[in-house]
């Protein structure tokens, strides 16, 4: 089957990042003016945070193409043999496109434009009336026109799924038949996205320094894509060991084994055990064992570059930059953390000599771009649970199918999959986590840290990577 869907949604662009627009702008206010002329350098360009609600509204639209064919037999091969076979493939394609969005070049154009005789004339020679970033008359439609444009994002995901099954029974035991089931399988999960060139960062000369992109008020993602594929075979048999025994109403051993050949992160085993036993009716006892991997995903390997929010706290409040003269790392007061050696490292990761000494962050949040990771592993979990349920017969009368259970789980994941985030790559830089006792400038998190010529952080970058290991374990009731 195929479907196609479209929606359209009309959104306001929301505040972006820092403009510089020339101190001699004729759209300048007198309180402006006068608020300029108080600086030390009058006459320098001053920052502005633009929204484009007086320009137009930002449309966005999304574009769906949606099919999947499935196609597979089963049936029996005699006795308690059985088969099941099948083949499927689908894909999604999407298109999103967004109009009205303001051109990054053309509108410092026009902010910073100027005139034949050589004076700033707020773009009035480039569209119909310039535009007057501090006012709230309506920009004409002409200047409008001039300074939108509109962007299309593809992404396309598709999968290939070929499985068989073999089930049915094997020998009799004490309680029964054994039940088995084998069994085959190949995936193959395809990703790509195709962000619009006019709206992604352009590498510069400056290793790791790009340019933004051309579409105000977006973070500028790249490119991205890959597949993944995983070869499968596995197995489970149930082992009715008893039935009809004293203290053995019954007692049933499951068992499964799966192997996983993925072409990232190679060859994995997952297996488990578990087992019933019913001492007499109204009592059951469960238990049992397992080992899981989750592989990472295709989101995980190869999502692309985008913009994020850091939230780092205030450095007053325990949190924040660890650089800021007001932070525990700066103050001494952070454990085992040398607040000389902290001062260097500032100046190593960008803060100048000048300024480190009065260096301050005020903000609570920073930019950040996170990305897939293509060399991530597959993470792994150990499980144990043991439980009982009870049927007594006396609440039979009272209370109709009543039951009863309690299980105690606990669980351990290993490499588990997660950004490194702003906090965490500030912590560890600086030796709050204990991480960089040399306090390297050339530490890994430290390398995560970009800073702009007055030492204020940029941005920081927040990969995906197997971090650690999460534990869990508790009472079901």
């Amino acid at each position: 089957y195929t479907t196609d869907q479209t929606s359209e949604s009309g959104v306001l662009q929301s505040v972006v990042g820092t403009i510089a627009i020339r101190a001699d702008n004729p759209f300048v206010t007198p309180d402006l003016r006068t608020l300029l002329n108080s600086r030390p350098r009058p006459n320098d360009p001053f920052g502005y945070y633009f929204t484009s609600t007086r320009i137009g509204q930002v449309r966005v639209k999304q574009d769906y193409d949606v099919y999947q064919l499935l196609g597979g037999a089963k049936g029996d091969l005699g006795g308690s043999l059985r088969y099941d076979i099948y083949v499927s493939h689908g894909e999604t394609r999407n298109d999103e496109s967004a109009f009205n969005q303001v051109s990054r070049s053309r509108f410092n154009a026009v902010v910073n434009g100027v005139g034949p005789d050589g004076r700033a004339d707020g773009g009035r020679s480039q569209c119909e009336g310039g535009y007057d970033p501090f006012g709230f008359t309506p920009t004409s439609p002409s200047c409008a026109a001039y300074l939108t444009f509109s962007t299309t994002n593809r992404y396309r995901f598709s999968q290939t799924v070929v499985q068989g099954n073999l089930s049915g029974e094997l020998f009799e035991l004490p309680g029964g038949p054994i039940g088995f089931n084998l069994g085959a399988e190949y995936r193959r999960n395809d990703y790509r996205a195709d962000i619009d060139p006019r709206n992604s960062p352009t590498p510069t000369a400056v290793p790791g320094v790009t340019t933004s992109p051309e579409a105000l008020g977006s973070s500028g993602a790249l490119s991205s894509g890959g597949d993944i594929a995983v070869r499968e075979f596995y197995g489970e048999l149930l082992l009715p060991l008893l039935r009809d025994r004293p203290f053995f109403r019954s007692l049933e051993l499951d068992l499964a084994y799966r192997y996983s050949d993925y072409d990232r992160i190679g060859g994995v085993h997952t297996y488990k055990a578990s087992g019933n036993w019913t001492p007499f009716d109204g009592v059951a006892i469960r238990g049992g064992y397992s080992r899981a991997i989750r592989a990472p995903s295709l989101g995980d390997l190869y999502s692309p570059r985008s913009g994020a929010t850091g939230i780092i706290g205030l450095a007053p409040d325990g949190a924040g930059d660890p650089c800021d003269v007001r932070g525990a790392a700066r103050t001494g007061q952070a454990s085992g953390v040398d607040p000389a050696k902290v001062v260097a490292l500032c100046v190593a990761n960008g803060v100048p000599q000048n300024l480190v000494g009065t260096y301050r962050y005020s903000g609570r949040a920073n930019a950040a771009f996170r990305i897939g990771n293509p060399d991530l592993n597959e993470e792994t979990a150990d499980s144990y649970t043991v439980g009982a349920v009870f049927q007594p017969d006396f609440a039979r009368a009272l209370l109709k199918r009543f039951s009863f259970s309690v299980d105690y789980y606990n669980i351990a994941v290993e490499d588990a999959i997660g950004y490194v985030t702003s906090p965490l790559a500030l912590n560890q830089c600086f030796n709050l986590g204990g991480l960089n006792p040399t306090y390297d400038p050339n530490n890994y998190y430290c390398q995560l840290i970009k800073r702009d010529s007055a030492g204020v952080l940029a941005y920081i970058d927040e990969p995906l990577f197997n971090l650690g290991r999460y534990q869990t374990a508790g009472l079901d009731f």
